[in-house]
């Protein structure tokens, strides 16, 4: 093993990268000032207005009349505008540990908070690698090749503690000659991709169930948008949640509040945590606007209104498919690319869209592979029809200028 950029290469990655992203600033799509205006409206520091068709409110539980109340009355009933500035494991307020125990119930695990997934997986997965939970015998960390760079960026604190490997991206014949090989085998992944892919959850708890694999998932695009009580990809498609599935998952996406949560597979796991796991240690815990948006959209959850969402949302994918055909058409996962395969046209397309009016991200290294740049566009139950349409007839009218 060498001795250093065995798992991170900052330097190369910005050699390759920065060209990109300072074209991107310097035409304006990347260090956008903005005001919101309306649902999914906003009118940049110059005056420009626009629709934002890359953003990841897919319920449009953010802007929800109960959220936004729930977010005003916690903030009084608390008398503060932050957190408790003290660890957690010491004293925390009683508001947490009741979203905690409604988290827990609604989802059916252990529940805990923390103020973000970095800090969430910062706390589960050293350890994981020492062997924590594993009875004390450090196991292989697999991680997948794409698996966001909260996860990622853990490598090198993991490998401290045991044996890391890269897997290449949903490679379950890899992964399974990894379990074939070792005993104790952790497999670290996102259950939704940001680029639209879903974890083979079927395959993955094959191996489970023959291997013992441990998955661990940062569900943050799933959670809210799947299952009966919004549960997220993973534990919806699971068929049941074992003991050997730890997921990490964003409250700010789907679910419309800020911060993350950790769902544990036992509840013996809790003061582990608390006392072990990093930032749930030593840093803050979600403060008090957290702590009541939250409750607020936990509540609308567990209300028929979350089956009404999702359906919109579904039906806003199938309009969005029918205008623009992607190689993610059809798919459940409210994400599309459209690919260009370039960066340059990437680049000047998202800039054309946005002088019209639509802010799309352009996607390139290390977002997404060479070769693999587009415009990553989140369909949100709370856009407007006539915007779909609008954007997919401009999109069509661009893309053979900008080879797509």
């Amino acid at each position: 093993m060498k001795e250093f950029n065995n798992f991170a290469n900052m330097k190369k990655a910005i050699s390759i990268a920065d060209n990109a992203w300072q074209e991107s600033y310097d035409k304006g799509i990347i260090g956008v000032n903005a005001t919101p205006t309306a649902e999914g409206l906003f009118q940049a520091e110059n005056g420009h207005d626009f629709k934002l068709f890359s953003v990841c409110t897919y319920l449009g539980l953010s802007s929800h009349p109960k959220v936004i109340q729930g977010t005003i009355d916690m903030v009084r009933s608390l008398n503060t505008s932050t957190c408790l500035t003290i660890s957690r494991n010491r004293v925390k307020f009683t508001a947490i540990a009741e979203l905690e125990e409604a988290l827990s119930a609604h989802y059916g695990a252990t529940v805990l908070t923390a103020t973000s997934c970095y800090a969430a997986s910062s706390s589960l997965l050293p350890l994981l690698a020492a062997g924590v939970f594993t009875d004390d015998e450090p196991p292989v960390m697999v991680f997948d090749k794409y698996a966001h760079f909260c996860m990622n960026f853990l490598k090198t604190a993991c490998a401290d503690e045991a044996r890391v490997i890269t897997c290449p991206h949903d490679d379950m014949e890899f992964l399974e000659n990894i379990c074939k090989e070792h005993k104790r085998v952790v497999y670290v992944t996102d259950g939704v991709n940001s680029l639209g892919g879903g974890v083979p959850i079927d395959a993955i708890e094959r191996l489970q169930n023959k291997y013992g694999l441990i998955l661990f998932a940062d569900d943050s695009h799933g959670l809210t948008i799947f299952g009966e009580k919004g549960e997220g990809y993973v534990k919806s498609k699971l068929s049941e949640f074992n003991d050997k599935t730890f997921i990490v998952s964003s409250l700010t996406k789907g679910f419309g509040a800020s911060g993350a949560i950790m769902m544990l597979p036992k509840e013996e796991y809790r003061e582990i945590v608390h006392r072990y796991g990093g930032p749930l240690l030593w840093s803050q815990p979600i403060g008090s606007a957290i702590i009541g948006a939250a409750k607020a959209s936990l509540e609308v959850q567990a209300s028929p209104e979350l089956k009404q969402l999702q359906q919109t949302l579904a039906q806003k994918c199938q309009l969005f498919d029918k205008l623009i055909k992607t190689d993610l058409s059809g798919s459940e996962i409210p994400i599309r690319i459209i690919r260009l395969g370039d960066t340059k046209n990437t680049i000047d397309i998202c800039k054309a869209l946005y002088e019209k009016g639509y802010y799309t991200s352009a996607v390139f290294f290390p977002v997404a592979a060479r070769g693999q740049e587009g415009l990553r566009i989140m369909i949100r139950a709370h856009m407007q029809d006539e915007h779909i349409i609008e954007f997919s007839e401009l999109v069509n009218q661009l893309l053979p200028q900008y080879g797509g």
